[in-house]
């Protein structure tokens, strides 16, 4: 008996000496499982402040040459409207081209407007991320301030990519 009680006493022995660091690799795995989730959820987040970014120059650029156009058309409609009363019985040709430029106008008007609430509202998302990224940021110095230590894999920080 003594013979078998020595054996689980030994088996045990080892088996407490192997849980203890397998508790601590286990605990550490997932915390280290959290750190790349919470990773990869940041890198998803930049990656549409990236396409925000796209839309936005894509948007600048499309109501640039709206505007540009808009501004040719207005100085096509007043020469047209200069030489419709000039002449003493505007022809249909004239009256056409007249009217085919006012609807033009206002299509190339509606569409900057159309691009100018696009703009807006990809602005106001920026400054939403701007200022949840101060706050986290502001959080994160408080909590070192504390003496928490940094959390690991939390290379990208929020502060650092708003200050820019």
């Amino acid at each position: 008996m003594s013979d078998k009680q020595l054996r689980l006493q030994v088996v045990f022995a080892a088996l407490d000496k192997l849980t203890g660091p397998l508790k601590k690799i286990t605990g550490e795995s997932s915390a280290l499982g959290k750190a790349i989730k919470a990773n990869n959820d940041r890198l998803k987040e930049l990656n549409a402040q990236q396409k925000d970014v796209g839309r936005f120059r894509e948007l600048n650029t499309g109501l640039q040459a709206s505007s540009g156009k808009l501004r040719e058309t207005q100085q096509q409609i007043a020469a047209l409207a200069q030489k419709m009363q000039q002449a003493a019985q505007p022809t249909r040709a004239m009256t056409r081209e007249f009217n085919a430029a006012v609807k033009s106008a206002s299509a190339l008007k509606l569409a900057g407007q159309q691009q100018g609430e696009q703009m807006q509202i990809l602005r106001s998302r920026h400054c939403r991320r701007v200022a949840q990224c101060a706050s986290e940021a502001s959080g994160s110095d408080q909590r070192e301030r504390r003496g928490f230590p940094a959390q690991a894999g939390q290379e990208i920080r929020c502060g650092s990519d708003c200050e820019k």
